[in-house]
């Protein structure tokens, strides 16, 4: 008679590279015994990369290797996992993905796994913007043409008392250049070319590109920006203006202006001069503090912090899964980082607030098209370059310390503090500031790993740190909310519980919550 017996399955039946889908792996103990120390060896084939895992197991990867450890499964009792995994480039059409899961003699194979399809070509968009000009024309392309770039004449763009120079990826000419006839790859995004023109008046040669200077206030609460109404040839001398307009933001000060909107560019003083080669914007920079805090490092507050706090009240911020699971090693989407943060700003009146955003891929058939658009309102989360947010794209380390870090002053240090985040990664002035402040601390190795998706424990470890929030063993609540996937050997137990009970408090002599009221989430 056979006692234990394994099952894998999926509901795909077909597949195209860069999709994601769940095949679930049940084990049951058919004897009348326990069936003790349960670990399922699961190979995946070379078309498929592992990306979470969710049910009665724990489920380590070594590359290709999935360790499935179901415990112990009683007699007569069956446990389920569900392997969520991605179809990567090796994939190849028309063959069906099956690969076999083993428990000792115990074998289990995908009958009918999925088949993989070709991928349809994704069809784009080239936009000739006139710039200035008038006419406009369009065409559509598919991913990974070679598309040939038109001449102003054929698509009927002029601009007169103006000679056409190039198309370019930018309006101002900072962007990527390209001439009538040279080729662009297509890639996985529309894309605008603008015309560039030269004046054909004055001094005999067809004249020079013109480039003008603004100003943005960069969150002011108050006052308007100067106005600079010059324009400048390249490589002439700007004269920076001083804060005429008398731009104002709560609880900051003006300290000038800076090329770029975080504080990462280049910082002028009024009265400061620089050679323009193009259309420049000069940001207000906010500070607040004082430098020379000890230690080798300044604390400042510049515009990567544009709102002023998250809620010193013990809110729940994170949740369960309808099957009362908290996933606590899935990866964590960044449309949930929004979520998170959303709940936590301290503004009594965002419910009632009405924001927009920018971003193509972002509607308000999303669920979480509010909070994306009062944070991205902010400058608390930003976008890619192609004008995406990829909400239900999971997301990295780097990204979310770097979001955390924008609602605080920025802790600014010598020395990098992990080995794998070099001063050129662009984020590492958020991270150096998030391990300075002791939100982040590494790993065992000595990285950080920026590009690693974050998990949700992580997240919630990261963000108690940030908010002082921590609830001890010695003083857990006896009757917490119990989730089917986590008990207290987890590494981050306490700091889920924490996470996810509204709660009052008190401290103890050794300055610890003690909890004096507290409510589940979804109580």
């Amino acid at each position: 008679m056979v006692e234990h017996s394994v099952t894998k399955t999926s509901d795909a039946t077909t597949v195209q590279v860069g999709d994601q889908y769940v095949y679930e792996i049940t084990a049951t103990n058919k004897g009348d015994v326990d069936w003790e120390n349960v670990v399922a060896e699961d190979i995946l084939v070379d078309a498929l990369t592992y990306v979470s895992a969710d049910g009665d197991a724990t489920v380590t990867s070594d590359g290709q290797v999935l360790s499935i450890d179901f415990g112990t499964i009683a007699a007569g009792e069956s446990k389920t996992v569900y392997i969520t995994v991605l179809v990567n480039d090796n994939a190849v059409v028309g063959e069906t993905i099956e690969n076999t899961v083993t428990i000792g003699d115990n074998k289990g194979t995908d009958p009918d796994g999925p088949e993989i399809e070709e991928k349809a070509a994704e069809t784009h968009t080239v936009y000739y913007n006139a710039n200035g000009g008038t006419g406009e024309y369009s065409v559509s392309v598919t991913t990974g043409d070679i598309y040939t770039v038109l001449t102003p004449a054929s698509v009927g763009i002029t601009r007169s008392g103006y000679t056409f120079t190039r198309w370019n990826t930018s309006a101002d000419g900072s962007g990527t250049s390209y001439t009538s006839g040279s080729t662009i790859t297509i890639a996985d995004a529309d894309i605008t070319l603008y015309a560039q023109w030269n004046s054909s008046s004055g001094g005999g040669g067809g004249g020079s590109t013109t480039y003008k200077v603004k100003y943005d206030g960069n969150g002011n609460t108050g006052g308007s920006v100067p106005t600079d109404s010059k324009s400048y040839s390249s490589g002439a001398t700007v004269t920076v203006l001083d804060n005429t307009g008398e731009l104002v933001k709560t609880s900051y000060t003006f300290a000038g202006w800076n090329t770029a909107a975080d504080g990462s560019g280049t910082t002028y003083k009024a009265g400061g001069t620089f050679k323009i080669t193009s259309t420049t914007t000069l940001y207000a920079v906010w500070t607040t503090g004082s430098s020379g805090s000890g230690g080798g490092s300044s604390t400042i507050n510049d515009s990567d912090v544009p709102l002023a706090s998250l809620t010193t009240d013990h809110i729940w911020y994170i949740q369960g899964y309808p099957q009362n699971k908290v996933g606590p090693d899935n990866n964590l989407t960044r449309a949930e980082a929004a979520a998170i943060f959303y709940r936590l700003v301290d503004d009594s009146s965002k419910d009632q607030k009405s924001f927009t955003n920018s971003f193509s891929d972002v509607s308000e058939s999303n669920w979480y098209y509010h909070e994306v658009s009062y944070l991205a309102n902010y400058k608390i989360i930003l976008g890619y370059e192609d004008g995406t947010f990829r909400g239900d794209a999971f997301i990295s380390r780097a990204e979310f310390a770097a979001i955390a870090s924008r609602f605080d002053t920025l802790t600014l240090t010598e020395d990098n503090a992990f080995e794998d985040v070099s001063s050129s990664h662009w984020a590492v002035r958020y991270i150096n500031s998030a391990a300075a402040k002791g939100w982040i601390t590494g790993y065992s190795d000595g990285t950080f790993r920026p590009d690693q998706n974050i998990t949700r424990a992580e997240t919630v470890a990261l963000v108690n740190r940030e908010l002082n929030r921590a609830l001890t063993a010695a003083n857990e609540p006896d009757d917490l909310h119990v989730y089917a996937d986590l008990d207290s050997s987890h590494w981050a137990y306490y700091d889920i519980m924490e996470a996810s009970h509204t709660h009052d408090y008190d401290l103890d002599s050794n300055q610890d919550e003690v909890w004096t009221s507290y409510s589940y989430a979804k109580d």
